[in-house]
């Protein structure tokens, strides 16, 4: 462009970028490829090399069609004998990757939404143990707020027992060894109290090839009491049932013995092998 703004001869691309012949395009001022709100930016740009700067930013075109097409751009000043007498940009047509920048958020969104979301404590550690990332879930689950967990050890939030089983297994799945995918252990949490937790994890590794793990922790404590209480009720049913001074026989509904117990033996004289 000339000192006014106005298109002189450019490069192929340019044309064919912009939709227009290199006839429409020379003598006519930039704005023709510029939506209105982008028309500030490029002032901007131009204040810029006006003083001999060079930056390279971001704007969008229209073209001859009127379609919209994001680019990056670095423009230049023109000189002769010191003098600034225009403007030289080159642009680069950007389409591919913004759109693949906004597939990448979409992604993101939609990963923070189940992640968030998740009746799972979900977190991530560093290969010095120190948590990374964790979401909400997790946060409930130990009674840390975010902010009280982010850059602390993991092992710091186990009880004694639990520590070493945990490094074990960390150890041994950084080593690439197979380790059963879920096990069980305690976690402390802020008020004191202990939780049973069973947890699983992957490792994965970025580009550089550093080592960060992956961890998906769900709450068991409940649960364990549910199976300790059932597992008592049934040693006490046990208990009475061969206990008791009365016959007690079961059977399907056809009579076949399926049960029965230590009384029935001795009044019957018959083992429980011999009836069942």
């Amino acid at each position: 462009m000339d000192s006014q703004t106005r298109f002189t001869p450019g490069h192929r691309k340019a044309e064919e970028m912009c939709g227009y012949s290199r006839d429409e395009l020379i003598g006519e001022y930039a704005t023709l490829i510029l939506p209105e709100e982008e028309i500030p930016l490029m002032a901007d740009a131009l204040k810029k090399v006006l003083k001999g700067e060079t930056d390279t930013y971001e704007t969008k075109i229209i073209n001859k069609n009127g379609e919209l097409i994001p680019v990056e751009v670095t423009p230049s000043p023109i000189e002769i004998d010191g003098e600034i007498i225009g403007t030289m940009g080159i642009a680069r047509d950007i389409s591919e990757r913004k759109k693949a920048e906004e597939e990448l958020r979409d992604s993101e969104e939609r990963f923070r939404s189940v992640v968030e979301y998740s009746h799972e404590g979900i977190f991530i550690v560093d290969g010095a143990y120190r948590f990374t990332y964790v979401n909400d879930e997790l946060c409930r689950i130990s009674g840390y707020p975010r902010e009280e967990i982010i850059g602390r050890d993991f092992q710091k939030f186990l009880d004694a027992d639990s520590r070493q089983l945990v490094a074990d297994r960390y150890a041994r799945r950084q080593r690439g060894e197979k380790i059963p995918p879920r096990y069980e252990f305690n976690i402390v949490r802020k008020n004191g109290e202990k939780r049973r937790v069973e947890i699983s994890s992957t490792v994965i590794k970025d580009l550089a090839g550093k080592v960060t793990t992956v961890f998906q922790l769900l709450d068991i404590t409940e649960r364990k009491k549910a199976e300790e209480a059932l597992q008592e009720a049934k040693t006490r049913f046990e208990d009475l049932f061969e206990s008791a001074n009365e016959l007690i026989i079961t059977t399907d509904a056809e009579g076949w013995v399926l049960r029965l117990n230590k009384e029935v033996e001795r009044i019957s004289g018959y083992s429980k092998k011999e009836l069942i």
